[in-house]
């Protein structure tokens, strides 16, 4: 990728993430403007490894400060406000901070479900594939929410888009450790499911509404 520049190398991670979720990606670049969405970050200087010590406890305090940001807002969404801390420490584990740009996509119909996502900060839509700039969105997602928990659930490509309207930090929870606490816990799973019928019947009724207003 030495022949491509910046912006192209940063497509081609993103579609490589995109097409496969469950894979640990190594990144080599001269240097990173921004790291948050990485696991691990280490400096290679003559072929070695360099971490001093400050380096290796900032990281350490840094680690510990994102799982309990992580843990926080888990804990904080109603779906999963009755779990065991455990429970929401398996989720912490497994999850990974996205940052979207306004006019970016979290996910696209036809992707492949690598998990679920709660919104930390911004505001996203979910639209319909091929739909119009100015066509009204099916739902507007904004922080707390859960939203691509379906597609998980049924183990099927997304159905929509989810579109950022304004920078969005989401919190991707990863496909097995979700569906492990869903097959384990019976809660879980039928508060998703009231959640996922709530919003598909406002959705339906959104679409009922723009279709007796336009005939009208």
């Amino acid at each position: 990728m030495a022949t491509h520049d910046k912006e192209q190398r940063r497509e081609t991670l993103f579609q490589v993430r995109r097409l496969m979720p469950e894979t640990t990606l190594i990144v080599l670049e001269p240097e990173f403007s921004n790291t948050d969405d990485y696991d691990l970050v280490l400096k290679l200087h003559d072929g070695r490894l360099q971490q001093d010590e400050a380096t290796a406890e900032r990281n350490r305090l840094d680690s510990t400060a994102d799982f309990e940001s992580k843990r926080r807002i888990i804990a904080g969404a109603d779906v999963f406000s009755h779990l065991r801390p455990a429970q929401i420490r398996l989720l912490a584990y497994a999850s990974h901070w996205v940052r979207v740009e306004a006019g970016d996509y979290l996910f696209r119909a036809g992707d492949f479900p690598d998990g679920a996502y709660i919104l930390a900060e911004g505001v996203a839509q979910m639209r319909f594939a091929g739909s119009a700039p100015e066509a009204p969105s099916v739902t507007d997602v904004g922080p707390g929410r859960l939203i691509g928990d379906l597609s998980v659930i049924l183990d099927r490509p997304r159905s929509m888009n989810l579109l950022a309207i304004r920078p969005v930090l989401a919190l991707r929870l990863e496909r097995r450790e979700l569906l492990q606490i869903i097959d384990n816990d019976v809660m879980v799973a039928t508060s998703l499911l009231r959640t996922v019928s709530g919003h598909l019947y406002e959705a339906a009724e959104s679409i009922r509404v723009e279709r007796y207003e336009n005939d009208g």
